[in-house]
C-alpha cells in the first residue's frame, strides 16, 4: 500500500453516491489538512477511527475489493512508527 492508494480510496468514497453528506466533508476536509502526505493521511486515518460511519466505509470498500478500513489504519499507523 502507498499513501496514493490510501487517496484513492477517499476518492472512492467521496465519489459513492449513497455518501453521507458528513463523511464527504470530513474526508474532503482530510484531503486538504495539511501540507505533507503524512498530516493528509493522519487527518484521514482520524476519520475512519472515529467515524460514525464506520459501516458505510467497510461496505463501500468490501463491494469495491479495496482493502479495509482496518488495514489503512495500520498503514498509516506504521509510517507513524507506531506499534500495533
Amino acid at each position: 500500500m502507498t499513501p496514493y492508494d490510501v487517496y484513492k480510496i477517499v476518492d472512492v468514497l467521496v465519489d459513492e453516491q449513497a455518501c453521507p453528506a458528513v463523511l464527504r466533508e470530513k474526508l474532503e476536509a482530510a484531503m486538504r489538512a495539511g501540507s505533507s502526505g503524512i498530516e493528509i493521511l493522519g487527518a484521514i486515518r482520524s476519520v475512519f477511527v472515529d467515524s460514525e460511519y464506520s459501516d458505510f466505509i467497510d461496505t463501500v470498500l468490501s463491494t469495491e475489493h479495496l482493502t479495509t478500513r482496518k488495514d489503512i489504519i495500520l498503514y498509516v499507523d506504521h509510517l507513524f512508527g507506531r506499534q500495533t
